[in-house]
């Protein structure tokens, strides 16, 4: 999680899980985050799930409750394993006005 944290960099780093493996989630007494994922691998042992049962991306990303914006940056070269959904994922609103991606 990178909950409470103002920024957070993930450089070179290799992620072995059977879920998600990064979740960018934070509450309101947080104002805005920036992330930076940079030549990530991400490797899955299975697909993982959330409670309403839909795959994990290797980024879950929860704007629900921050009064800020997010800004994840993802950049160099990402590998992302196949039993993910992908990179990233927005979870429950999919269009939020307070998540900037730069890929």
């Amino acid at each position: 999680w990178t909950y409470g944290a103002k920024e957070v960099a993930f450089n070179n780093c290799t992620f072995n899980t059977d879920g998600k493996a990064v979740l960018i989630y934070a509450e309101d007494s947080v104002d805005s985050q920036i992330v930076n994922i940079i030549n990530c691998t991400f490797n899955a042992t299975a697909t993982g799930y959330t409670s309403s049962g839909d795959a994990c991306a290797a980024v879950e990303i929860d704007s629900s409750l921050i009064k800020g914006t997010y800004t994840v940056n993802f950049s160099g070269n990402n590998a992302v394993d196949e039993d993910f959904n992908g990179l990233y994922r927005i979870k429950k609103d999919k269009t939020p006005s307070n998540v900037i991606i730069n890929e």
